[in-house]
């Protein structure tokens, strides 16, 4: 009886771990598809910008024959044209997008994990070993599916899960949020 209770142990272990790594790449998708949306929004204010310098500069060169207008302008004009091809080839609202989808499916795996271990104590051993296989695959299949995130946004997500305590909510937080027929305290 002392080996399945500590095989259970194992199982309670594992799972805590697979959490673990499932929320902090969770988080990392979330703090990625923040900087690619703040990317997004620079490039497309830097577009607007360029857009309009290029347009005055080309109208000053109508009625102006300085040489630095018509340099600044081509070169305006040049720098404009590098950026809309670049957004052209990385198209950020399609990553913004396909982030988005990510961090819905990490999530649904989150949520099946707390379940999983809110539930062991009333399943059996068999039981909870095929809901842990279920749910690593399901893990394996996102991995696969989207692209990975960059050290930037791993940065935050550690940041925000040790410090910040980003996914998580006190009592008192909780207790807020829920009607009050729910709360606790």
């Amino acid at each position: 009886m002392a080996r399945l209770h500590s095989y259970r142990d194992d199982l309670r272990s594992q799972l805590r771990d697979d959490y673990g790594k499932v929320t902090y790449t969770y988080t990392s998708v979330l703090k990625y598809i923040q900087i690619l949306k703040r990317k997004e929004k620079i490039i497309n204010v830097a577009q607007i910008v360029l857009s309009a310098v290029s347009t005055v500069g080309l109208v000053s060169m109508l009625n102006v024959d300085y040489f630095w207008v018509k340099l600044t302008s081509t070169c305006v004009s040049a720098f404009l044209l590098a950026l809309t091809l670049y957004t052209n080839r990385f198209r950020l609202s399609d990553d913004i997008r396909l982030y988005t989808h990510g961090s819905d499916d990490y999530w649904i795996i989150r949520a099946e994990y707390i379940s999983l271990l809110t539930d062991m104590e009333d399943l059996d051993t068999t039981e909870i070993i095929k809901r842990r296989d279920a749910l690593i695959e399901r893990t394996d299949e996102a991995n696969r599916k989207y692209p990975k995130t960059n050290k930037r946004s791993y940065r935050q997500a550690q940041k925000a899960l040790k410090k910040e305590e980003e996914q998580f909510f006190s009592d008192t937080e909780l207790d807020m949020m829920l009607p009050k027929h729910l709360r606790i305290k």
